[in-house]
């Protein structure tokens, strides 16, 4: 059986963190009664192994008291656990972006986004007084 890993992170907003994840192509379950293949724990956010390349079981993301999200990932996954912090700093990044976003069309900002061939995504904001 396997056993679940976890990495904290910082995101703290599920609508913007559902965004991302759309952005990036990843299928994902919602809800609050979702389990994960060989795990106990309840995250409200699951992409399934299929939908994760290489990966031997699901990825979750359970919400803490203190309200950030953790990713779980299996024990069996951990042999890669570089691999693992990719997918998730990918996903950390666009979930930035998405809040960035939000937080400066709330301002009355207007918004560039350029992403170069490294992947670097850099924002224009726009606005005026």
């Amino acid at each position: 059986m396997s056993r679940y890993k976890t990495i904290a992170t910082k995101i703290t907003d599920e609508a913007h963190l559902c965004a991302a994840l759309d952005e990036l192509g990843l299928p994902y379950e919602q809800g609050e009664a979702l389990r994960m293949a060989y795990n106990r724990e309840t995250p409200q956010i699951v992409i399934r192994k299929q939908h994760v390349g290489t990966r031997y079981d699901d990825m979750g993301f359970a919400r803490e008291a203190n309200g950030t999200y953790r990713v779980l990932y299996s024990d069996h996954d951990a042999i890669d656990r570089e691999k693992s912090e990719q997918w998730v700093q990918r996903i950390t990044q666009t979930y930035g972006k998405h809040k960035a976003v939000a937080l400066a069309r709330a301002k009355g900002l207007t918004v560039v986004s350029e992403k170069n061939e490294n992947g670097v995504v850099r924002l224009k904001l726009r606005g005026y007084r």
